[in-house]
């Protein structure tokens, strides 16, 4: 059998490897492929229910109470064997829900809460922008001084940005479209505020950069309903 590093050399000289590279890069930045990965991925992992099961079925119908309009629906799924109290936007078109966190919620508005903050990560475009960074990092890269030159600016950049990402979806997507909709945020603000009771008995837990702890959140939407009346 012909030697590794021959085979290389054929494989570079024929332009093969480059071939390769680019339909790797391809996959890479493709939100589609991305989408259609990464839901495969967790539903291997945690299953799906059937169609006609009450808990898809529910949230099926948070999906269209959650906003006031809707003329696109993405899709949604819940996952019965993942174990965290989590949702999830992902790609461009497809949320994906935890059954532990439908069991977690106390009230039904809570769910739909849950969902309309996912639902703006979508319709903002937020699960495209890491591929955006990535893409700006590679082309930085080139450059004499590249990334190693402005990291720490490009760290906290990406910290802002993401925390504005989680902010906009509760303030928006969680609370002002929730109302407009005819749904009352109290249920999302509770759900904030038995997550942060949740996650301060669990040691293990640390919140992450971009969401922050439940409790500021909490108060943002706190401090956002001094001014309007979401009664």
């Amino acid at each position: 059998a012909p030697d590794v590093g021959v085979r290389r050399m054929a494989r570079d000289a024929t332009g093969e490897g480059r071939v390769e590279q680019r339909e790797l890069d391809e996959r890479r930045y493709n939100i589609d492929y991305i989408e259609r990965f990464t839901t495969k991925l967790f539903t291997m992992q945690h299953g799906t229910l059937p169609p006609n099961h009450p808990a898809q079925r529910a949230i099926e119908d948070a999906l269209i109470r959650c906003r006031k309009e809707n003329t696109h629906l993405p899709k949604i799924l819940v996952l019965p064997e993942w174990k965290d109290v989590n949702a999830a936007a992902i790609g461009k078109d497809t949320i994906i829900v935890s059954l532990e966190l439908m069991r977690f919620c106390r009230t039904y508005e809570a769910i739909v809460g849950v969902v309309g903050h996912e639902r703006q990560h979508l319709e903002t475009g937020d699960p495209f922008e890491p591929l955006r960074e990535d893409a700006h990092e590679r082309e930085s890269s080139i450059e004499p001084g590249g990334i190693v030159k402005d990291a720490a600016t490009r760290y906290a950049d990406k910290i802002g940005r993401s925390r504005l990402f989680e902010v906009r979806s509760d303030l928006q997507g969680a609370t002002a479209k929730l109302d407009e909709a005819g749904v009352s945020p109290m249920g999302y603000r509770e759900f904030l505020h038995d997550l942060d009771t949740h996650t301060r008995g669990d040691k293990k837990y640390e919140p992450d950069i971009a969401h922050g702890s439940p409790a500021d959140r909490m108060l943002a939407i706190g401090f956002l309903m001094r001014y309007f009346d979401f009664s």
